[in-house]
């Protein structure tokens, strides 16, 4: 849908469970990629349902813009 974007990673670690992390994937703005990330965050995309995982499973969440 919005093709294949290289975009910035950062893992933000909770101190108190280092099992649980928050993804931020960034794009430069003006870019091919982040305008992929624009239109994935415009909800045009189609998204999992919250326990849609194999096993039943949160997916995990990414915070984008």
């Amino acid at each position: 849908m919005a093709g294949d974007m290289s975009l910035d990673r950062e893992a933000l670690t909770c101190p108190t469970d280092p099992d649980q992390q928050l993804v931020i994937l960034t794009a430069e703005p003006g870019t091919p990629c982040h305008e992929g990330l624009r239109f994935l965050r415009s909800g045009t995309a189609a998204l999992s349902p919250v326990g849609s995982g194999p096993t039943g499973e949160q997916p995990q969440r990414v915070v984008v813009g």
